[in-house]
């Protein structure tokens, strides 16, 4: 799995990227077409609805549907999955106090897209972060 890392409130287009195997660049450019934004000014600007919408279609475009969450509830609430499978590809959520960040996982290791570092098994990835992250879910 490439990794690009990501820039400001990237992290889902940056995990759509790595799932699909395609450049950040293109998911990117495709999310501005979507939308006439940049992702930056459609996650600070923009109601929540078009933000998931977008999701949506990227998914659907780069043929990764289920792999990522594709709404505000998939986000608030997650799903009961807490372990990653050690066969496929997906994302997961981690919520704290600052907030929620996603990230893909290959073959059971997690990928950061905020931080550089080789793909680690879940634990030591939350174990990045100075707040302590709970898992929302995972999806793949």
């Amino acid at each position: 799995m490439k990794i690009s890392k990501q820039g400001r409130r990237e992290c889902m287009l940056t995990t759509i990227s790595a799932i699909a195997g395609v450049p950040l660049s293109h998911v990117r450019d495709r999310a501005r077409e979507l939308t006439n934004k940049t992702w930056g000014k459609v996650v600070s600007n923009e109601p929540p609805l078009v933000y998931w919408l977008t999701a949506i279609l990227l998914a659907k475009e780069y043929g990764i549907e289920g792999k990522i969450p594709t709404s505000f509830q998939d986000h608030l609430w997650g799903n009961k999955r807490r372990v990653l499978p050690t066969n496929t590809r997906g994302s997961i959520i981690i919520t704290s106090s600052v907030g929620s960040h996603i990230a893909p996982f290959e073959n059971g290791l997690v990928y950061s897209t905020d931080k550089e570092h080789l793909p680690v098994p879940i634990k030591e990835w939350k174990d990045m972060y100075i707040e302590k992250p709970k898992i929302r879910g995972i999806w793949y």
